[in-house]
């Protein structure tokens, strides 16, 4: 007897943690304070989570699957939960899932984990985000960490995180250095564009000059990505009163209209750009949206020529080889000739001292 009920208090027990486990947070999510004890609790359950996101037993990546749809149902900001304990489980999520990344995961595990941290959307998980989108080397990871930057960039703006708008802005532009796939970029300015601080502005002008000429605009995600560019660059120029910014972000607008060649995937992109010129600068250059994609061109060239003749940039942006040669014969200016071969190397039984001392023939 007394066996029978010891061995029910063990499966009492049991069932209990694996409640814990399967989402036995209930009793917590209204609960204000949260205390030692509670937090300890929050952090159990999410280090039972973390294993199956860590380790999948034999491949079971639908166990993985299912642990981080938990972590994300208990890391909403319900309106019904108090705000104690959203902020507690996000503190404890974060801290969790920064302790497994640590470990010698699987592919499917590290994304799996990354991809968690991108969808908590939280202000403790950005420092992890910037650590993957700069160091880390799979393309899938990284793209989830910019998209992540990307969802707390709201967050970071609508809590007035002005520290935490600096720091991300400033890792954005370390990342957009040498970043190619327009995935990455797009999420990476789509972040900077939410922003509203120098810093923000700054790397945005510097990283559209840089990330212009590696896009191709026939390319639909790459041609979204410019449309970014082309409404942050508006933005910012219109709500920043340095001078010295306002000249980079027309830098900026310059590297749009030399880079952007048709064909492109969205039809509408030159128009918009030299919109968004017309609204910053008050004037136009008779851009036509009804013009060929050429002509199109032909005039946002002649945006670049008429910022630098007002010396509003300092210079007009490398353009592509065949850019080049289309204003050369727009203008009347022949292409450069290709450089003439070299002259044969005179015969050794034929010097040319010898040649010149020879008569001429009468």
């Amino acid at each position: 007897m007394r066996q029978r009920a010891l061995l029910a208090m063990i499966m009492v027990v049991a069932l209990a943690g694996q409640a814990l486990a399967q989402g036995g947070l209930a009793d917590y999510r209204s609960k204000s304070p949260i205390g030692p004890d509670d937090r300890q609790a929050i952090a159990h359950w999410l280090a039972a989570q973390c294993k199956k996101l860590a380790a999948p037993t034999d491949g079971d990546f639908a166990a993985m699957t299912t642990a981080r749809a938990a972590i994300l149902f208990d890391g909403r900001r319900e309106a019904a939960w108090s705000k104690d304990y959203v902020q507690a489980f996000g503190e404890e999520a974060i801290k969790a899932l920064q302790a497994v990344e640590k470990q010698s995961l699987g592919t499917e595990a590290r994304l799996n984990v990354v991809m968690t941290v991108a969808d908590l959307r939280r202000i403790e998980g950005i420092p992890f985000l910037e650590k993957i989108l700069t160091g880390d080397p799979y393309s899938a990871t990284k793209f989830w960490a910019a998209k992540g930057l990307s969802e707390v960039a709201d967050v970071v703006v609508a809590e007035n995180k002005l520290r935490e708008e600096q720091e991300v802005s400033q890792s954005l532009a370390s990342a957009i250095q040498n970043e190619t796939d327009p995935f990455v970029l797009y999420y990476l300015f789509d972040t900077l564009g939410h922003f509203d601080h120098e810093s923000a502005h700054d790397a945005l002008a510097a990283g559209v000059v840089k990330a212009a000429p590696r896009l191709n605009a026939a390319d639909p995600v790459a041609v979204q990505a410019i449309v970014l560019m082309t409404k942050a660059v508006e933005r910012a120029y219109a709500s920043d009163v340095r001078p010295e910014a306002k000249t980079r972000l027309l830098s900026a607008f310059a590297a749009l209209c030399a880079d952007v060649m048709p064909p492109t995937a969205d039809p509408t992109v030159m128009a918009g750009i030299n919109a968004s010129l017309e609204k910053v600068m008050g004037e136009g250059v008779g851009f036509q949206p009804t013009e060929t994609p050429v002509l199109q061109k032909l005039a946002l060239m002649e945006w670049v020529e008429k910022l630098v003749k007002a010396k509003k940039i300092p210079a007009r942006p490398a353009l592509p080889p065949a850019v080049e040669r289309v204003i050369k014969e727009s203008t009347g200016v022949p292409p450069e000739a290709p450089p003439k071969a070299p002259e044969p190397a005179p015969k050794a039984t034929d010097p040319p001292a010898k040649k010149a001392a020879e008569p001429a023939a009468k």
